[in-house]
């Protein structure tokens, strides 16, 4: 998902990844919530390719997706992804290809007062 250049210490998406954000975007809905709310977001990817032909588990780094999914978002809704303080993700069999996606209020506090 991401080119590192040790020399420079710089990371940049791939052109794969950076092309899946990109047309992943256009599909994002609008989402606004108050100011103040932490939130906690719920992934759930399905595939029918979670298998190789052999039956093994077919290699797919999933904190990298995750990553690349949260950052689609955020890009869209035009914030930072520093209020998530609840992440799930999980990945099930499903006839095609899609992320499915919940954002709610976290019921967690960040302060001692609270």
């Amino acid at each position: 998902m991401y080119d590192i250049n040790h020399l420079s210490r710089s990371v940049r998406l791939t052109d794969q990844a950076a092309l899946w954000k990109t047309r992943t975007i256009p599909f994002v809905k609008a989402c606004r919530w108050p100011d103040e709310w932490l939130l906690k977001l719920t992934l759930v990817y399905e595939s029918s390719k979670w298998l190789c032909k052999n039956g093994k588990l077919r290699r797919v780094d999933l904190d990298g997706f995750l990553k690349l999914t949260i950052d689609a978002m955020f890009s869209k809704w035009g914030w930072d992804d520093s209020r998530l303080v609840e992440i799930t993700s999980s990945k099930i069999y499903g006839p095609r290809e899609l992320i499915r996606v919940t954002l709610e209020r976290a019921e967690v506090s960040l302060s001692e007062h609270d």
